[in-house]
């Protein structure tokens, strides 16, 4: 457990990215000694968003509001962590865990197969934000972004296909 700079106390980050971040340091804690020294001793010069920066940001590039501040939230996320694997949660899961997504989780599952939207983008990418809405996908930035993420998981998958074709020739 780490304290911000407010003196709450923080556990581990709680930021969509996956961060594993296990306590809060604070970025001017986690510098080696002499850096520390360095930037203390240029305290008068350095503006005020730089010194909010240092005390505020943990040392893993999260702010200090992205990790857990009761150890309570911190278990409970740990066993709903552990409880559902992403092989037991639903073909969403992945792609929209990596694209912060995992609020539409419910509602896509509901309405939409992976298979058929990556159908639907292949139709044409108006459309298929046009059948998202229908689906219940309501705001516009997650829309597009749950297309960009479709369309970043074909491509990705395309490139290990062709890297595997090349490691089968070689």
């Amino acid at each position: 457990m780490g304290v911000d700079a407010f003196g709450a106390p923080r556990f581990r980050c709680t930021d969509k990215s996956g961060c594993l971040c296990a306590d809060f340091c604070c970025t001017l804690d986690a510098m080696p000694e002499e850096q520390r020294q360095e930037v203390e001793a240029q305290a008068n010069v350095l503006t005020c968003q730089r010194k909010s920066e240092l005390v505020i940001f943990c040392s893993c590039g999260h702010p200090a509001w992205a990790h857990a501040s009761t150890p309570e939230q911190h278990r409970m996320e740990m066993i709903t962590a552990e409880s559902v694997s992403a092989s037991e949660r639903g073909p969403w899961y992945a792609l929209l865990h990596d694209a912060g997504l995992l609020h539409l989780e419910k509602c896509l599952e509901a309405t939409l197969s992976l298979e058929g939207a990556y159908e639907a983008l292949d139709v044409g990418r108006l459309d298929f934000l046009k059948k998202l809405r229908q689906a219940g996908v309501q705001v516009l930035k997650d829309r597009q972004a749950l297309c960009n993420a479709l369309a970043r998981a074909r491509r990705l998958a395309e490139l290990d296909r062709e890297r595997a074709a090349r490691a089968e020739k070689a």
